[in-house]
């Protein structure tokens, strides 16, 4: 099993994306709105996949996932926005990020991200 952590603050696409992994059956799954609590969750679960929305209440993905990562959280790290990819693209794959993925995102499209893990 694949523990995958699922930051975004949006109700909606976190019930959507966690749906889509658990069907697959090869992942645990956690998630949150909260960028505090997926600091905590991070170190808890010690995720080896993190989907983070680009665009958080307090501070954003790659700022996020910047932090976990100096707090030894090894996960590849997917961004997810709905924002042009082009936008966000260099900064977050400079900052270590796996994937970048613009929303909506599909069930197929999940699939094929945990096809190239």
């Amino acid at each position: 099993m694949i523990t995958t952590l699922i930051v975004d603050d949006s109700a909606t696409f976190l019930i959507v994306l966690k749906l889509y992994l658990q069907s697959s059956g090869q992942t645990d799954v956690f998630d949150t709105d909260d960028p505090e609590e997926a600091l905590s969750l991070a170190g808890q679960c010690q995720p080896e996949v993190v989907f983070m929305d680009y665009n958080l209440e307090e501070m954003n993905g790659i700022d996020l996932a910047i932090v976990m990562q100096h707090q030894g959280i090894g996960a590849k790290f997917i961004l997810v926005t709905g924002d042009s990819l082009e936008s966000r693209a260099e900064d977050a794959l400079r900052a270590g990020f796996y994937k970048v993925v613009q929303k909506p995102i599909s069930q197929d499209k999940v699939v094929r991200i945990f096809d190239s893990l």
